[in-house]
C-alpha cells in the first residue's frame, strides 16, 4: 500500500499553498530475497520522502493599494523587461565603467565565487556516492604461526612475509532514495550559493551607483556652499562699510556675520563626507583609499530614469535573488526529509573483492597462482534505535515549515520593498517639482535684480543676498534630485535587478 502526506501551511492567496507528497512504498519490504533484490536495483528504486514543488506565486495585480504605480513624471512600463546592466538608464559613461571595475574586483563578490564554487564541488562529490566505488588495496604484513596453540605437536613455530593485493567494489543501491535525496538537498544548497551570488552582484552594483550619486551630490553642495559664502563675506564687507559711517546698525552686522559663520561651518562637514563616501567606492572596487582618483561628479551628469521597465507582482518571487535564495533552502530542507525518511527503511550494498595473496616463498601467487576473491550483497535494517530516526524525521520535517515560514516572509519584503520605493518615488516626484518652481523663481527675481543693479537701481548688498538665497534654492533642488535618483535605484534592487 502507498500513503499520501501532504504539507498544507495556512497560506493566504497571496503566496499560495506549498503541497508536498510522499510515496512510502512499504510493499517492496515484502517477500524480496537478496537475490531479488539485485533485481530491483539494477532496474529502478524507489524513492521516499517528499517530491518537492515550488511555491505558487503571489496573485496580486498590485504592489501598493494606493495608486502609487503610475506617475506624471515617470512611466512606468509593465510589458519590458528590466535590463541586465540596468544603471546604464543613468546614461553615464563614467557610471558603467565604475560598475564594471567593481564587478571585477570586488572582494566581497570574490569570496561569494568561492563560496558558490565550493558549494558545486561538495555537489559532484556527494553525487559520486551514487556511482560504484572502486578501491585499490595492497599490504605486506610479516606473520607468525605457532602450531602448538592449536594443539599440534612436533611442527615448529614459522615466521613468513604475507603479501595480498586487491581490487575492492561497493555499490549502494538506494532503493529508498536516500543518497537521491542527499544530492537533491546539495544540489538545492548549490542553487542558493548561485543565487546569493547573484544578490551579492545586484548589492555591489546598487552600493556604487548610490555612492556615485552621493558624490555628484556632496561636490555639487560644495561648491554651491563656498559660493554662498563667497557672497555673504562681500555683504559683510559692504555692512562693515557701511558701518563705519553710520549707515547701519551694529546689530545688523552682527547678523550678517552669524549668517557667514553658519555658512562656513557646513563646509567642512561636506568635504569630511565626500572624503569618506571616496574611501568608500574604493573599497567597492577593491582599491585602497590612496589609489582611488579624484572625481568631479555632477548631477547634471546623469540622466533621471522616466520610463522605468517593471515586473508584475507575480514574476516577483522568481526574479529576486533573495527570494530564490529562500526557496533554495525551502527545497533543501524538503529533501532532508527524504534523507531521514529513506534512513527508516533497509539499505541494500553490493561488494565484491578480487586480488592475489602470496608468501615469500610463493611469489608466483601474485601473478595469478593464488587468487582470493567475494563477492554478495548485504543489507543493513534498522530494528531498534530509541526512537531516534523517527525524531529525526520529525525534526526534517519541523525545519521545512521554519523554510515554509521564511521563505513566505521574504516574499512579503520582498512586496514591501517594491510598494516602499513606488511610494517614495511618488513624493520624491512632489518634492523635486516643487523645488525646481522655487529655484526658478528665485533665479528669475535674481535675473531681474541683476538688471536693476545694473542701471543703479538697487545696491550690491541687495544683490549678493539674492544670490546666497538662488544658491541655497539650488542646494535644496539638487538634494531632492539626488533623493529622487537613489530612490530609483533602490527600485531596481527591489525589482531583482534584471540580473536573469
Amino acid at each position: 500500500m502507498s500513503s499520501k502526506y501532504i504539507f498544507n501551511s495556512n497560506s493566504t492567496n497571496l503566496i499560495g499553498s506549498v503541497f508536498i507528497k510522499f510515496s512510502l512504498r512499504k510493499q517492496i519490504l515484502c517477500g524480496i530475497s537478496l537475490c531479488g533484490i539485485l533485481c530491483v536495483g539494477a532496474i529502478s528504486g524507489c524513492t521516499v520522502g517528499p517530491d518537492f514543488e515550488r511555491p505558487t506565486s503571489p496573485t496580486i495585480s498590485r504592489y501598493t493599494s494606493m495608486n502609487n504605480d503610475t506617475n506624471n513624471d515617470i512611466n512606468y512600463i509593465y510589458a519590458e523587461h528590466i535590463p541586465k546592466q540596468w544603471w546604464q538608464l543613468f546614461n553615464s559613461k563614467v557610471l558603467d565603467n565604475l560598475v564594471t571595475e567593481a564587478l571585477q574586483n570586488n572582494q566581497t563578490l570574490a569570496a561569494s565565487r568561492a563560496t558558490l564554487t565550493q558549494a558545486q564541488q561538495n555537489l559532484r562529490a556527494i553525487s559520486g556516492n551514487q556511482l560504484p566505488q572502486i578501491d585499490g588495496n595492497a599490504s605486506v604484513s610479516p606473520e607468525r604461526v605457532t602450531p602448538s596453540v592449536f594443539g599440534v605437536d612436533n611442527v615448529p613455530t614459522t615466521d613468513f612475509v604475507l603479501y595480498s593485493a586487491s581490487v575492492n567494489v561497493s555499490y549502494n543501491l538506494d532503493l529508498f532514495g536516500s543518497l537521491k535525496r542527499q544530492v537533491e538537498a546539495y544540489g538545492a544548497l548549490a542553487e542558493y550559493e548561485e543565487y546569493q551570488m547573484a544578490g551579492a552582484k545586484l548589492t555591489i552594483t546598487t552600493n556604487v551607483t548610490n555612492t556615485v550619486f552621493r558624490l555628484a551630490l556632496l561636490n555639487d553642495q560644495i561648491s554651491n556652499t563656498r559660493a554662498i559664502i563667497n557672497a555673504e563675506e562681500s555683504i559683510l564687507y559692504i555692512a562693515k562699510q557701511q558701518l563705519s559711517v553710520g549707515g547701519i546698525a551694529q546689530t545688523n552686522v552682527n547678523d550678517i556675520e552669524k549668517n557667514l559663520l553658519q555658512a562656513k561651518n557646513t563646509l567642512p562637514g561636506l568635504i569630511k563626507s565626500r572624503e569618506q563616501t571616496k574611501n568608500q567606492l574604493a573599497i567597492y572596487l577593491g582599491k585602497t583609499p590612496a589609489e582611488i582618483k579624484e572625481n568631479n561628479f555632477k548631477l547634471e551628469d546623469f540622466s533621471a530614469v522616466k520610463k522605468i521597465p517593471m515586473i508584475v507582482p507575480s514574476s516577483l518571487a522568481r526574479q529576486r535573488p533573495d527570494i530564490l535564495a529562500a526557496e533554495a533552502i525551502l527545497h533543501q530542507a524538503s529533501a532532508e526529509v527524504g534523507v531521514a525518511t529513506a534512513n527508516m527503511y533497509p539499505q541494500f550494498n553490493i561488494t565484491g573483492s578480487i586480488g592475489p595473496i602470496a608468501t615469500q616463498n610463493d611469489m608466483q601467487g601474485l601473478l595469478g597462482q593464488s587468487w582470493i576473491w567475494s563477492f554478495g550483497p548485504s543489507m543493513t535494517l534498522p530494528i531498534f534505535h530509541g526512537g531516534s530516526l523517527n525524531a529525526q524525521r520529525k525534526s526534517a520535517i519541523a525545519a521545512f515549515d521554519n523554510a515554509l515560514a521564511n521563505y513566505k516572509q521574504t516574499v512579503l519584503q520582498g512586496l514591501q520593498n517594491v510598494a516602499d520605493c513606488l511610494s517614495a518615488l511618488n513624493e520624491d516626484n512632489k518634492s523635486l517639482q516643487i523645488q525646481e518652481k522655487y529655484y526658478a523663481t528665485a533665479s528669475q527675481n535674481l535675473a531681474i535684480i541683476e538688471k536693476q543693479y545694473n542701471i543703479g537701481g538697487v545696491s550690491l548688498a541687495q544683490l549678493l543676498d539674492l544670490r546666497v538665497i538662488t544658491n541655497q534654492a539650488l542646494i535644496d533642488k539638487l538634494q531632492a534630485q539626488s533623493l529622487k535618483l537613489s530612490d530609483t535605484v533602490a527600485l531596481f534592487q527591489a525589482l531583482g535587478g534584471g540580473w536573469w
